[in-house]
């Protein structure tokens, strides 16, 4: 080992040479370390006739010759073409070698984050089983190696491998790997609410996290992960990059998508701008502008957490001090939408929150809505851009459909006619007199 050492410092890219028949020296050294007769599985040959003899020789020559092999990868593990290289006979990648001893997680990674392909890629030879990278490893899984503990260095390895190719193993059988995925997700995802780093998941976190986003079948561990996140790290998981290149918020499968979205929105509902303005502020209310993803429908297993994906409409969110005011605007608003169906006069709201029902369960209307309100109203009170206006005062809310343009807008940009102007003066005058008619405004 020491003189295998020596000639790699002097010439390092000796590790990346083959020779004519495609082998590698890692591909030479463990074909003749291993008895392919009988199935190329890393068992080494003795011919002792002492049993525990023969035991501790053959654990001393693996030992001897995984040191070597882990020097000879090490030493090539960023050559791509020497990555790619499957042996003279069958096919044998570097990585499926790895997979097979017991090299170090760092050189395991590097032999993956260089020729991801390899994961995919089955390893194959006339004597013995077609096996992926993560099977191979698998099949040496140590008594020791707890299924529970995704920090264990071996399920490191095999969570990675299994990251890059989740769909070389069935996934119904992977009980206990979903559960260790999970539990890394949240963990690693946990340290960038408290500040310990800069967001960045590991490469088995993000590929895992990916993963079960694609599919409806994993729509309770998105569920579990999300659940036990804050607003930030939650936000920070859905803008994820998919391999289509779109975040997790956009390109997860429907229900993922639904259950993210839900988390993250305003209600459940509602995606209120950031960095805005309030449309209208007084001393009695603040106008937001927000989209309407719809009400929240069931989940199988998660419960209510999804959202109406053909929404995306524009509203805003009037913010309320007074009840009087809100509830009288509420009957107002319910009355004049069923004088004219034809001409309202006023736009109807689409929802309403009351912080005073959570209070009082014996009021009527959604009560968990009105919870989720009173913790999300708090959330986005406490972001910079709403800092100044101290939104917790507000314990009221009505939610409207957003006109796409003031008379302002129409006046400065489409520059209307006469005749427009007259006949948008005539539907002022019309709501005005329905307004008058029905003792809701005086002027």
């Amino acid at each position: 080992m020491h003189i295998l050492e020596i000639l790699l410092c002097v010439n390092p890219k000796a590790a990346s040479a083959s020779d004519d028949k495609g082998d590698l020296p890692v591909h030479i050294l463990f074909r003749n370390s291993t008895d392919m007769d009988e199935g190329g599985r890393g068992s080494t040959r003795t011919g002792t006739s002492d049993v525990c003899a023969d035991v501790e020789k053959e654990k001393s020559k693996r030992e001897n010759i995984g040191a070597a092999i882990e020097a000879l990868l090490r030493a090539m593990m960023t050559d791509r073409d020497a990555c790619r290289a499957r042996g003279g006979h069958g096919v044998f990648h570097p990585l499926h070698i790895a997979s097979g001893y017991t090299v170090s997680l760092e050189v395991f990674s590097q032999l993956l984050r260089t020729y991801p392909e390899a994961s995919s890629r089955i390893r194959f030879h006339p004597s013995e089983f077609d096996m992926y990278a993560v099977e191979i490893l698998e099949e040496r899984r140590p008594v020791s190696a707890s299924k529970n503990d995704w920090r264990d260095d071996f399920n490191q390895k095999s969570d990675l491998v299994f990251a890059y190719n989740p769909d070389a193993v069935s996934w119904k059988g992977e009980a206990a790997r979903i559960s260790r995925l999970e539990a890394r997700i949240v963990e690693e995802m946990g340290r960038v609410e408290e500040g310990r780093t800069k967001g960045e998941l590991s490469d088995t976190a993000r590929r895992s996290w990916v993963w079960l986003c694609g599919s409806d079948n994993f729509v309770s561990s998105v569920g579990r992960i999300v659940g036990r996140l804050g607003p930030a790290a939650s936000a920070q998981l859905a803008s994820v990059k998919m391999q289509t290149g779109q975040p997790v918020l956009v390109g997860s499968s429907p229900s993922c998508r639904q259950l993210i979205r839900s988390r993250l929105l305003f209600v459940g509902r509602y995606d209120v701008a950031k960095n805005q303005r309030p449309l209208h502020q007084s001393a009695t209310c603040v106008v937001l502008r927000a989209t309407d993803y719809g009400a929240e429908v069931e989940t199988p297993d998660v419960g209510s957490s999804g959202f109406n994906e053909q929404a995306g409409s524009s509203v805003v969110i009037k913010l309320m001090r007074n009840r009087e005011h809100f509830q009288r605007e509420k009957a107002t608003r319910r009355g004049l939408a069923l004088v004219d169906d034809m001409f309202p006069a006023v736009v109807p709201y689409v929802d309403d929150y009351d912080l005073d029902r959570v209070s009082e369960p014996d009021e009527k209307a959604g009560e968990d809505g009105d919870t989720r309100f009173a913790s999300d109203l708090e959330s986005l009170a406490n972001m910079n851009e709403f800092a100044l206006y101290n939104l917790t005062k507000y314990r009221y809310a009505i939610v409207m459909p957003e006109a796409d343009r003031t008379l302002d807008e129409i006046f400065r940009h489409e520059r209307p006619s006469m005749n427009e102007i007259r006949g948008i003066a005539e539907q002022v005058g019309k709501a005005l007199q329905v307004l008058h008619g029905n003792k809701a405004a005086w002027c």
